[in-house]
């Protein structure tokens, strides 16, 4: 009888894990709509960079301009939905600029971003604006041991810098110099170069911050590449050096942090003899690297040049190559490498593409070719995820004010920060309000009850000291 016992529990045991299977490949197969948004004209093409939601609840991000002149780049502003796109280019000294690497929000309201050419050196410039202008130059790079070449947006950090890198540019040998990782003081001006790649070194992506407060870059070139840990001071903390074998080489993206405190990634290449064409790797808080997803030479994608974004169902976001004919796919995983293919065409290559999820549930990305005029185009994908609130900044202090972002805001009722309740927020707009930290609030998620309904960040909000 006790045998008879044992064998149904384990009957029930297998049952329930094959349940719990088949629940994870459901969500794999639920319904995913691709739609190109808006398509780029030749006169305002190639957007680059990485798509933003502003206050107003749409959606922000720069195109570099004609690709035979250079000049027209600008900002564009478009719905979240159908509507018409509005472009505001870049006139005067500016037009020629190519600001083509995205916008960052800042907790003042403005945008910013930077040219890779222009200013007083012609090596660049970091500015700011408002979508009609005008434009506000912070710094000019000379390429005299500042950087030249920003491609892409710096980060707004809690304790009032901007960080960001420069690509470098090509000197009269044919080596790139001037590749570097800036900080900017948003309150007196002042710029700090905390660290330089040295001639033949090279930055490709935007770095991030991560919860440590440390910055993060990936470095695609020297050897199979590099991820580097440097403080806010400049002191580069630690080292991960590619090996091209199974992790992977030549990082070209970005990276980020999900909610598990692990680091995600993609390498371009990997072991091309064992068959592979790139990787999804983990990097842990220690450092330690694990690939959790291989790229073949098939139709299920390879090469991947652009980084991840987590969604709000706990899935990793991406795009890459469909194959070496170029075609744009869009995949997820999960955080243990289970990969999905989601869309793929052979109309849109996805050259420097990055999802975003807007706080209505739909991921966002700009590619620089495809569309009408093949000049690039702004796309989305449904995944039928609900709403939620993010952050300007997810980060504060106690008694600091906290800017959320969302949609239905108007007759908000309460503001907790992991369960305590804000003794004071205002809601500014419709999708916008700021709520102040709470004395006594731990890290966690902050919910903001609507008479819609209540609205969960998709991360939490970290509590500095």
């Amino acid at each position: 009888m006790l045998g008879l016992e044992q064998s149904i529990v384990r009957f029930l045991a297998l049952i329930a894990r094959f349940a719990a299977v088949a629940v994870m490949l459901a969500g794999f197969a639920g319904a995913q709509v691709y739609t190109i948004q808006q398509s780029f004209t030749t006169d305002a093409a190639t957007p680059g960079g990485y798509p933003i939601q502003g206050r107003d609840g749409k959606i922000y991000g720069s195109f570099g301009g004609d690709p035979d002149t250079g000049c027209g780049g600008g900002i564009f502003r478009a719905p979240e939905g159908a509507g018409a796109m509005t472009l505001f280019s870049f006139t005067g000294s500016f037009a020629c600029d190519s600001p083509s690497g995205g916008l960052t929000l800042g907790t003042d309201g403005y945008y910013y971003g930077a040219t890779y050419l222009g200013g007083t050196y012609n090596d660049g410039t970091l500015f700011k604006t408002t979508p009609g202008g005008p434009i506000i130059v912070l710094y000019n790079f000379a390429n005299q041991g500042d950087g030249a070449g920003p491609i892409y947006a710096p980060v707004e950090s809690s304790d009032g810098y901007l960080y960001g890198t420069t690509g470098g540019v090509l000197n009269n040998n044919f080596e790139i110099s001037g590749s570097s990782v800036y900080k900017y003081n948003l309150s007196t001006g002042d710029f700090t170069s905390l660290y330089q790649f040295g001639t033949g070194g090279y930055t490709a992506a935007p770095l991030i911050q991560g919860w440590d407060g440390n910055l993060y870059v990936t470095v695609p070139l020297g050897g199979d590449g590099q991820i580097l840990k440097i403080s806010t001071a400049g002191l580069v903390l630690s080292t991960y050096q590619f090996t091209g074998g199974s992790d992977g080489a030549y990082p070209w993206a970005p990276l980020m942090q999900a909610s598990d405190g692990n680091f995600y990634g993609t390498t371009q290449q990997s072991c091309t003899s064992c068959g592979y064409y790139g990787t999804i790797f983990r990097m842990t808080p220690q450092g330690v690297v694990t690939t959790i997803h291989s790229f073949e030479e098939n139709h299920n994608g390879n090469l991947p040049q652009s980084g991840l974004t987590e969604g709000t169902d706990g899935y990793l976001y991406g795009a890459t190559w469909g194959n070496y004919s170029g075609y744009r796919l869009l995949y997820r995983v999960s955080k243990g490498g289970y990969y999905s293919v989601l869309y793929n065409s052979v109309d849109d290559p996805p050259y420097d593409t990055q999802l975003i999820q807007h706080t209505n549930g739909i991921f966002y990305g700009t590619a620089i070719y495809g569309g009408t005029d093949n000049a690039g185009i702004l796309f989305s994908l449904q995944m039928d995820l609900g709403p939620f609130v993010k952050f300007v900044q997810s980060a504060g202090v106690a008694g600091g004010t906290a800017e959320i972002l969302g949609q239905g805001l108007t007759g908000a009722t309460s503001v907790t920060f992991n369960g305590v309740v804000a003794s004071s927020f205002r809601v500014v707009s419709d999708t916008y309000m700021t709520a102040v930290v709470p004395s006594g609030a731990t890290t966690g998620k902050v919910v903001v009850t609507t008479p819609g309904g209540a609205f969960t960040s998709n991360v939490s909000f970290r509590i500095s000291k």
